[in-house]
């Protein structure tokens, strides 16, 4: 992550186990709450929530996994949604079925 003019980047966003680059057992669903988790908890360390994430771009092994993914996805954030896309690719970092790209911005 990299914040710089009170806008923070979340570039890479993966399924790893905390302090690892063990990707989490499981499918889609596990894996969405795991990057979700990284997310959150990259977050807090700079004092800001879910709520200050404005845009993500999701990046999927197979698209099919969609509604699995928003499912969970969904369930992060208790008012306004950050704007999101989704696209298919072929190869992901680690052979992971998903990553996230975000983009947040300091409400202070």
């Amino acid at each position: 992550m990299r914040c710089a003019w009170e806008i923070c980047y979340f570039s890479g966003e993966l399924c790893t186990l905390p302090n690892t680059s063990k990707l989490i057992a499981g499918g889609i669903k596990n894996g969405t709450q795991q990057t979700m988790d990284n997310i959150q908890a990259s977050l807090a360390k700079h004092s800001l929530t879910m709520n200050d994430l404005v845009k993500c771009t999701v990046m999927l092994a197979d698209i099919k996994d969609w509604p699995a993914f928003n499912e969970v996805y969904t369930g992060y954030f208790a008012k306004n949604f950050p704007a999101h896309r989704a696209f298919a690719t072929n190869g992901l970092a680690l052979s992971t079925r998903v990553e996230l790209e975000c983009i947040g911005v300091l409400s202070r």
